[in-house]
């Protein structure tokens, strides 16, 4: 994997204990970084990343850079005002609670990671604990070293608008070179930005109850079924909503493809969402974080959301994502929250 592409998906080491938290990217001035490595070819991108005629043509006319000023690091969560988050709160009126968070399963880095330290692409979660002596100062306390990667299947998580790029620029036309350094990470456009958390309108869109089976490998989610969810829901969507997709897959890969349809970008920008999610890797991350500006939460746990709503015939509900926000991070893991 090319250097520029590591760098892109950090892994994080979190000490708990004495609130030390140890993690591998913060602010600081900006180093350039070292020349990127050839290009892949487009068969071995992602298929959510490999170029298209369309996506050249809406990379451009669909952008918001500039649309909240020059300097603007939050994309989309600025649809997210006063005025949305109190509606949304309003549909907090039962007070039950799904979480969205996928069960963390611990799992062993790979040998190249182990060796380097640095991301190679492939998902982790590592533990080691220690209970300390009685004789110790900390007698009686137990404490962890947590170490993981963010980016991946395994964990339900939260992608900063510095976690992908295209043609050389971030979010808001900011340029890669200069904005991304090895030890510190991301300058701008980073997790921190989102720190204020988002408070919205979350919308599921239940693909296994509209078509009666879950969503197939390879298969894309369309305007035509975002419309005909609406109307068999009575939902709309609107400014500054999140729009959750359950597809009903399990072990999500980012290779199987399936997902929000590339045409769904147009549809996105049209209906200004916030905040785009799904039970998988999301379909495209470069024109969501890249030029629409809309962070995209992972690998969200859906199933009993869905069968919440059912039960509730509800399909909106109040939306809580509140993530760790270390400086210069790609990313973070997350435990979203439905609430109705």
């Amino acid at each position: 994997m090319p250097r520029m592409m590591r760098l892109m998906y950090p892994a994080f080491r979190v000490v708990f204990g004495g609130a030390l938290l140890c993690l591998l990217g913060c602010v600081g001035p900006a180093a350039t970084p070292p020349p990127a490595e050839p290009a892949q070819p487009a068969e071995a991108l992602p298929p959510a990343n490999r170029p298209s005629p369309e996506k050249d043509e809406w990379m451009r006319t669909l952008t918001n850079a500039g649309r909240w000023g020059a300097d603007d690091e939050r994309g989309a969560t600025n649809l997210l005002t006063d005025q949305t988050r109190q509606a949304a709160l309003a549909l907090a009126g039962t007070g039950t609670v799904v979480s969205l968070m996928r069960p963390i399963t611990l799992t062993d880095k790979s040998a190249a990671i182990a060796a380097d330290g640095l991301p190679d692409g492939t998902p982790f979660y590592e533990m080691r604990l220690r209970r300390f002596a009685p004789d110790s100062r900390y007698a009686g306390f137990s404490s962890d070293v947590q170490e993981y990667a963010v980016h991946g299947a395994l964990l339900t998580h939260l992608d900063a608008l510095c976690h992908d790029s295209y043609d050389g620029r971030y979010y808001n036309d900011l340029p890669v070179e200069g904005n991304v350094d090895p030890e510190r990470g991301c300058a701008k456009m980073d997790v921190a930005a989102l720190g204020a958390g988002i408070v919205a309108r979350g919308v599921l869109v239940d693909f296994p109850r509209l078509r009666g089976r879950a969503l197939e490998r390879g298969e894309r989610f369309t305007p035509a079924d975002m419309d005909a969810w609406e109307q068999q829901t009575g939902v709309t969507v609107g400014p500054g909503d999140a729009v959750l997709l359950y597809t009903g897959l399990t072990g999500g890969s980012p290779d199987i493809g399936a997902g929000f349809d590339l045409s769904m970008m147009p549809w996105f920008k049209a209906r200004d969402v916030a905040l785009i999610g799904s039970d998988g890797p999301n379909a495209d991350h470069q024109l969501s974080l890249s030029a629409l500006g809309v962070p995209l939460l992972d690998n969200a746990e859906l199933g009993a959301l869905a069968e919440t709503s059912a039960r509730l015939q509800r399909w909106a509900f109040l939306l809580v994502v509140a993530p760790a926000a270390p400086r210069g991070a790609t990313g973070a893991p997350v435990n979203p929250l439905a609430i109705f």
